[in-house]
């Protein structure tokens, strides 16, 4: 089980198994992009817990490609 003192490495490995850790790990690592990409791979909704930054960014970017026809 992670927390907020947990290290990237330690977040990385656990999000990879289960998105939903992002929900313990820092807000530092809340708004990391690799750590983030990682979860949502497990499980979409787990983008809930990444930082509004990560979480806008990140709607911008599907905005982005539904606009171009790259996804429907």
């Amino acid at each position: 089980m992670i927390d907020e003192f947990s290290t990237k490495e330690e977040v990385l490995e656990a999000v990879k198994e289960s998105g939903w850790s992002l929900k313990y790990a820092s807000f530092e690592l809340q708004n990391d992009r690799e750590v983030v990409l990682a979860a949502i791979k497990d499980d979409l909704n787990v983008l809930e817990y990444a930082s509004e930054e990560l979480r806008l960014e990140m709607v911008k970017c599907w905005v982005n490609a539904i606009e171009q026809g790259l996804i429907k």
